[in-house]
């Protein structure tokens, strides 16, 4: 515990001099996190258009089971 309550000042006085240090995190967050969404709206959009395929392609077959 005594290890703990050491490092926290530490931890606190980091940050007032680090604030020129958030901007190019956020940039690399921003660049680690846009090619997530890029990649999700992908997959979502694949899967919406497989759902169409696949509605249209089961319709005729319904109805070809059917006949």
């Amino acid at each position: 515990m005594p290890k703990i309550v050491n490092h926290i000042p530490r931890i606190k006085s980091a940050q007032p001099s680090n604030k020129g240090a958030l901007a190019p995190w956020s940039m690399v967050s921003l660049n680690k996190v846009c090619p997530f969404l890029i990649i999700l709206t992908i997959i979502i959009i694949s899967i919406t258009s497989a759902a169409e395929y696949l509605v249209a392609v089961a319709n005729p077959a319904k109805i070809a089971a059917t006949i």
